[in-house]
């Protein structure tokens, strides 16, 4: 029995079977680009009269398409992975939004956190850490999920959470919590400094400090804490996590206007505009 994908030109009647395309020595070729869309079997010889049976080959046309639909499932498919990266890294939606585009971040900050991604490879095998600190509304957070967003989108697994949250769970579920934690290249710490100051709390802190720092990845932390306060701890429970963190991380100063304020007023400014 004829394969399925045997084709053969003397099996096309009329012209309509051509559906735009023409024969041209014997074989079928595409009305579109021209090229040949059959071709002999090795060996075959094209002679007249004789019903010669020929195999598909595909012309430019058919291989454009082809590609073009190879390069939307795999973008599809890269998107896909991004969003399930991003269901995983974020507590909060709204974070998977923010990037650097879209910032109002000044341009030492967009470079230095353009430059971070840029250079993940590097990041990522000298385990080279940042501490964003800073008065509050100064940007830290966003910052930070801007650097999350743009290594989400290199498909680069990264969690971003804060130390209230961890400590609010359940105590059976905070170990293995902090035990996920190795899974992500990066791990990124909102308001570190906020959390409770007990000794529960202290050690649920260094636990996830020096479990970065034993795994030799990287670690990104926001405080409104100063690099003062940081170099001068309270006490030993405190001085154990801060030399670590100081260790571990490059500080990135955050000045300026309190941005949060800033994006407050022109929503007023905006729904002033409206009401009138």
């Amino acid at each position: 029995m004829m394969d399925t994908m045997v084709l053969r030109t003397a099996d096309i009647t009329t012209e309509t079977d051509l559906n735009g395309d023409f024969l041209k020595d014997g074989l079928l070729h595409c009305g579109v680009c021209g090229e040949p869309k059959e071709r002999l079997f090795s060996g075959g010889q094209l002679l007249p009269g004789l019903k010669l049976y020929k195999h598909p080959l595909m012309c430019a046309c058919e291989r454009k398409a082809r590609e073009t639909e190879e390069r939307r499932l795999l973008e599809q498919k890269h998107e896909s992975e991004v969003q399930r990266l991003k269901e995983k890294c974020f507590d909060h939606r709204i974070m998977g939004s923010w990037t650097f585009e879209q910032s109002i971040l000044d341009d030492q900050k967009l470079k230095i956190g353009r430059k971070y991604v840029e250079n993940w490879p590097d990041v990522l095998q000298k385990d080279l850490g940042l501490l964003l600190w800073g008065k509050v509304g100064t940007g830290k957070t966003y910052f930070a999920a801007s650097i999350a967003n743009a290594l989400l989108y290199k498909e680069v697994p990264v969690r971003m959470t804060n130390l209230a949250a961890i400590m609010n769970c359940r105590y059976e579920e905070r170990a293995d919590l902090i035990k996920s934690f190795r899974q992500y290249d990066l791990l990124i710490i909102d308001d570190f400094g906020m959390e409770r100051d007990t000794s529960f709390g202290m050690e649920t802190v260094y636990q996830v400090i020096d479990g970065r720092y034993l795994d030799h990845k990287p670690l990104i932390l926001t405080t409104n804490l100063s690099l003062v306060a940081l170099k001068n701890p309270p006490d030993i429970d405190h001085r154990r996590i801060y030399d670590r963190v100081l260790e571990m991380t490059t500080g990135v100063r955050f000045l300026g206007a309190n941005l949060r304020e800033v994006q407050s007023k022109a929503r007023k400014e905006t729904l002033d505009q409206i009401l009138k």
